[in-house]
C-alpha cells in the first residue's frame, strides 16, 4: 500500500492534476537515463581506437673539429686556415699548430689575429694565401673601426719568433717578426658565411671564393651599423629566404649563437 499526500487546500482534481505532472516528468527522466545507458552500451561494445604515439625527428648533433675552437676556413683547394680568437689562442696556435711548411699570416694593423694555413704535405698557393687573407683581415681591428680594406703579410715559421731584441717588451699574444714580409695589398674587409645542408645543417665562414664553392646558400657581411646579435638574426633570415623549400627547415633550426660565432667583433651588415 502506498501513502498519498493529499493537499487540503486544493480540490480532488486540482491534487491529481499535480500528481499526473509529477508522473509525467518522472517517466521522461527515466527514458532519459535509458537513452544514456544505451548509448553508453553501445560505446562499450565499439572496437578499441589505437591512438598512434607522434614521431619526432631529433636533430643530430654534429660532432665539432678541433680547429673550430679557432678562427677558421677552408680555402676553394681544400687548405685549413686557422686565427686565435684572443691572445690565449695566438699563443696556442703559435706553440702548438705551426709547422715548418705552413705559412702564417697577419693583417699589417695593431689588433689582429695569428693566422696559419696548414700545408699538411702539400704546396701553399697564391690563391690559398689571397683567400686566408681576406679571413686575417675581416678579424682584425680593422673591422670595428669601420675599415674598407687593410693590407695582410705572410711570413715562413722561422720568421716567427717569442724571443724580443734586447730591452724590449713582449706583450701576451704578441710575436717577433724578423725577415722580409711578403703582402698582400689592400684586402677588402668583408666575410661571407654560408651554411652546409646534408644530415644536419652546419654554419662555415670565410673568404667570399671558398664559401661560396662549398655552400648552396651565403650571404657576405661588411663592416657597418648592425651589432652582432642582431646581424646573425638578418643572416640567418637571408639564409632561409635563400634555401630551396627542402632545405629551408634545416637552416630554421640553426641556433643564432652558431652564425653569431663567425661575425667579427663590432658592427657590420649585409651586402
Amino acid at each position: 500500500m502506498t501513502d498519498v499526500e493529499i493537499d487540503f487546500r486544493k480540490s480532488a482534481q486540482e491534487n491529481a492534476n499535480e500528481y499526473f505532472k509529477k508522473a509525467k516528468f518522472a517517466k521522461k527522466k527515466v527514458e532519459s537515463a535509458k537513452a544514456q545507458l544505451e548509448k553508453t552500451l553501445d560505446r562499450m561494445k565499439a572496437p578499441a581506437v589505437t591512438i598512434e604515439k607522434p614521431e619526432y625527428t631529433i636533430s643530430k648533433r654534429r660532432e665539432k673539429e678541433w680547429y673550430e675552437k679557432f678562427r677558421w676556413e677552408i680555402t676553394t683547394e681544400g687548405f685549413l686556415v686557422i686565427g686565435g680568437r684572443d691572445a690565449d689562442q695566438n699563443e696556442m696556435i703559435f706553440s702548438k699548430h705551426i709547422k715548418k711548411d705552413d705559412i702564417v699570416l697577419h693583417a699589417d694593423i695593431v689588433g689582429a689575429p695569428l693566422c696559419v694555413i696548414k700545408s699538411d704535405g702539400k704546396k701553399i698557393t697564391e690563391m690559398a694565401i689571397r683567400e686566408a687573407s681576406e679571413l686575417a683581415a675581416a678579424y682584425s681591428s680593422g673591422w670595428k673601426k669601420g675599415l674598407g680594406a687593410v693590407d695582410v703579410y705572410w711570413i715562413t715559421p722561422e720568421q716567427v719568433s717569442k724571443t724580443p731584441e734586447s730591452g724590449e717588451y713582449l706583450s701576451k699574444g704578441g710575436f717577433v717578426i724578423r725577415g722580409k714580409k711578403n703582402f698582400t695589398k689592400k684586402v677588402e674587409m668583408k666575410l661571407a658565411i654560408g651554411v652546409k645542408v646534408g644530415e644536419t645543417a652546419s654554419v662555415i665562414a670565410g673568404s667570399v671564393m671558398a664559401v661560396r664553392k662549398q655552400t648552396k646558400y651565403f650571404v657576405t657581411i661588411i663592416p657597418g651599423s648592425v651589432n652582432q646579435f642582431k646581424l646573425a638574426g638578418d643572416v640567418k633570415n637571408k639564409l632561409v629566404e635563400k634555401a630551396s623549400s627542402e632545405d629551408r627547415d634545416a637552416i630554421r633550426r640553426i641556433d643564432i649563437t652558431e652564425i653569431q660565432i663567425f661575425i667579427p667583433a663590432g658592427e657590420g651588415s649585409i651586402v
